[in-house]
């Protein structure tokens, strides 16, 4: 791992919307760490997943009003993020969780396949991601 002091910080809803299961839902939520007494942000997440690299893979085009949020800490892979979009405009059926963890061969966090086993890449920007879908 890192071997740095990381903190997971968290904008919650202050109320859950109707029909939605209760859990942590989030507006924003970020991943600082301690850089020899500088905190500096390694993830964010607000109407889409970033990293310092970009636009993580996974992420929905369409940006994100709230998210259900899921952690766990791993003795081996470490912190896993799991965000559900609690909606997304423009969109219905079935909206996928996406998982996200440090990826310790490019030092950063990266977003995984749906399967939660491989990590996917990242974009530098949104314009990217529509480019590829033409």
């Amino acid at each position: 791992m890192l071997g740095r002091e990381q903190v997971l910080v968290v904008n919650r809803l202050a109320k859950t919307p109707a029909g939605t299961v209760p859990g942590t839902l989030v507006t924003r939520a970020a991943v600082v760490e301690n850089d020899g007494g500088k905190w500096i942000e390694v993830f964010h997440c607000d109407e889409h997943l970033k990293n310092p690299q970009g636009f993580l893979g996974a992420t929905p085009i369409a940006p994100v009003t709230g998210w259900r949020l899921q952690y766990e800490q791993n003795a081996e892979r470490g912190l896993q993020l799991y965000f559900t979009p609690l909606e997304m405009s423009g969109t219905s059926g079935h909206i996928p969780t996406i998982g996200v963890r440090w990826n310790p061969k490019v030092k950063r966090y990266q977003s995984l396949d749906r399967n939660y086993e491989n990590f996917l890449g990242e974009v530098p920007t949104l314009e990217t991601i529509h480019s590829h879908l033409k």
